[in-house]
């Protein structure tokens, strides 16, 4: 959406430029950027939240409708962080993980490109900026990274393969062509590895290397896990038809972070309180929790720990998939 909002100011201003608007192509420049512009709009200033079809917007209380966010005082249970030091350890340690193997050869193999640079630029600030303003960023950081895997891999392979376009800092070093293509086998070999074992190990036994405690929320640590193991998914569809069918309506529902997206996704119009291992997510939830006559926690063997400490009583179980209730 980036690059193609950037080629359509860029072709708008070569037209107001050069000349009377084409009729054809301002249709098609309209369609290209206008509506998803429209969209996110609406998104962030939470019209969609507050109207009769649900939309679940974690930033409508950030700031400015939701172009800006206050990563330190927002109160949602996915972007949730105590202190300055842990948001920016969950920024390294992502960027790290995602592209440190890739990381030299991205750098070596850069060269200049209008739509890359551009994208590259922005993609980067949305990364960055929390840890230079962790008050005032743009939201959805770890999406704006994930999203840097495009142009770096464009960059790697013109570092590997560089007939067509000059790469400036290899140019520059004079690294020659065999040097490439004995970085093309490491490459190769390193994916290889990498990439097998996150399709094929099952999450209890992740490779050392994608499983961090940190980056578990943004990057899950082999295919066969999303926000649990694909072996527990049957206990948490059990859990949550039981909740269906003994929940009050006046009730509310506290969910460990691993489990907030299948309860919002069964519960759209039931208000759905997030909790993790830190205890600022779980206090927070707990004094909103209140207002309600009762209050179910759907939650993870051993994320239940602290719940059983905070006066709740094993209500139902199936598996490791538990339900506390007060």
């Amino acid at each position: 959406l980036i690059t193609l909002f950037y080629l359509a100011s860029s072709e708008v201003y070569g037209k107001l430029k050069g000349g009377v608007f084409q009729k054809k192509r301002l249709i098609v420049l309209v369609s290209s950027f206008g509506l998803p512009l429209v969209l996110f709009a609406l998104y962030y200033t939470n019209w969609l939240g507050n109207s009769l079809v649900y939309f679940y917007n974690p930033f409508s209380e950030s700031l400015f409708g939701g172009i800006l966010v206050d990563y330190i005082s927002l109160r949602t249970g996915f972007y949730l962080y105590p202190s300055v030091d842990v948001l920016n350890a969950h920024i390294f340690q992502l960027f790290f993980i995602g592209f440190g193997p890739i990381l030299p050869f991205a750098l070596l193999g850069y060269f200049k490109n209008r739509v890359l640079d551009v994208t590259t630029v922005f993609l980067l600030v949305g990364s960055f900026m929390p840890l230079v303003l962790p008050h005032s960023a743009l939201p959805l950081w770890s999406r704006w990274m994930l999203m840097l895997t495009v142009p770096f891999t464009v960059y790697v392979a013109n570092f590997l393969f560089p007939n067509e376009t000059s790469a400036l800092l290899a140019g520059k070093l004079r690294v020659p062509s065999f040097v490439r293509t004995r970085f093309l086998v490491v490459i190769f070999l390193l994916l290889v590895v990498l990439s097998s074992t996150y399709m094929v190990l099952p999450a209890e036994s992740a490779f050392p290397y994608f499983y961090n405690f940190n980056t578990v929320r943004y990057l899950p640590p082999t295919m066969q896990y999303n926000t649990v193991p694909v072996s527990r998914s049957q206990d948490i569809v059990v859990a949550l038809a039981w909740l269906a069918f003994n929940m009050p309506w006046d009730s509310c529902i506290i969910a460990h972070e691993s489990l907030a997206g299948w309860t919002q996704l069964v519960f759209p119009f039931k208000q759905v309180y997030v909790y993790s291992s830190m205890d600022v997510y779980l206090q927070n939830a707990l004094f909103w929790s209140q207002f309600f006559s009762k209050v179910y926690v759907l939650t993870m063997a051993p994320y239940d720990i602290t719940i059983a400490q905070n006066g709740f009583h094993l209500a139902f179980q199936f598996g490791l998939v538990r339900i506390y209730v007060k």
